[in-house]
């Protein structure tokens, strides 16, 4: 009991009874709907991972210090997108307070880089006489 309301109708050992009938409750899906929604889970996926692939190849030869910035911001994006795949295909939401961290870590360092970038390469007018 949780203030005085019953969360399990049947009990806590008891399994709740199953229909014996052929008709669909409202929260299946139809074999048309779960097949559509497997085949754009499985191409988001696949474009999650291409675009994985493209961003190390940009960290690798990144030929400034912002460009490898801005990839790992996106890579952060990338493992946002990848945890948001993964959530909708095993139809779970307990990943989106993963998610909301994992994009405010990435926007925060990326917004802690480019200040360490903006300060390094600004000009110093002592320097120049």
């Amino acid at each position: 009991m949780c203030g005085g309301w019953k969360l399990w109708p049947y009990g806590p050992s008891v399994r709740a009874p199953r229909s014996t009938g052929s008709a669909r409750t409202p929260h299946e899906r139809s074999p048309v709907v779960t097949e559509a929604s497997d085949i754009l889970l499985n191409a988001a996926l696949g474009v999650v991972l291409l675009a994985g692939a493209l961003l190390l190849i940009r960290v690798w030869r990144g030929p400034s210090m912002l460009d490898r910035a801005i990839s790992i911001d996106v890579m952060a994006a990338l493992i946002v997108a990848g945890i948001g795949v993964h959530a909708a295909a095993t139809r779970t939401r307990y990943y989106l307070s993963i998610m909301l961290v994992i994009a405010f870590l990435g926007f925060t360092s990326s917004v802690g880089i480019a200040r360490f970038i903006a300060v390094r390469d600004r000009p110093n007018p002592k320097a120049h006489p």
